[in-house]
């Protein structure tokens, strides 16, 4: 999945080329993030693998950080390490439009 960022906050994390930074999850990091999110009491329906351009609500979007934040000393330390560099796109992303992607 390849959440694009709708509206992006001036402070949101940039690439070199001063782009926002996207997220990128391979189905693997999907399937384990969602499980994550929905033990964590978030609604995951939003995160599908098959809704080409359907919509992440910036609500739901700045839940999931916190609900990552929040539980990242009960992670492995290789997850905690993926998660938590997501933390702050998913946080100022402003809602994010998800697509699939081959070969991630």
């Amino acid at each position: 999945m390849l959440p694009i960022p709708i509206q992006p906050a001036q402070k949101a994390p940039r690439n070199r080329n001063e782009m926002p930074v996207l997220l990128k999850y391979s189905w693997n990091d999907l399937f384990e993030l969602r499980s994550r999110l929905k033990a964590w009491g978030v609604d995951v329906k939003p995160l599908a693998e098959t809704k080409d351009g359907e919509r992440i609500p910036a609500r739901l979007c700045r839940k999931i950080a916190d609900a990552i934040e929040s539980h990242l000393g009960e992670l492995d330390a290789e997850t905690r390490k993926w998660l938590r560099r997501d933390i702050p796109v998913w946080r100022t992303g402003g809602g994010f439009r998800q697509w699939r992607v081959c070969g991630l």
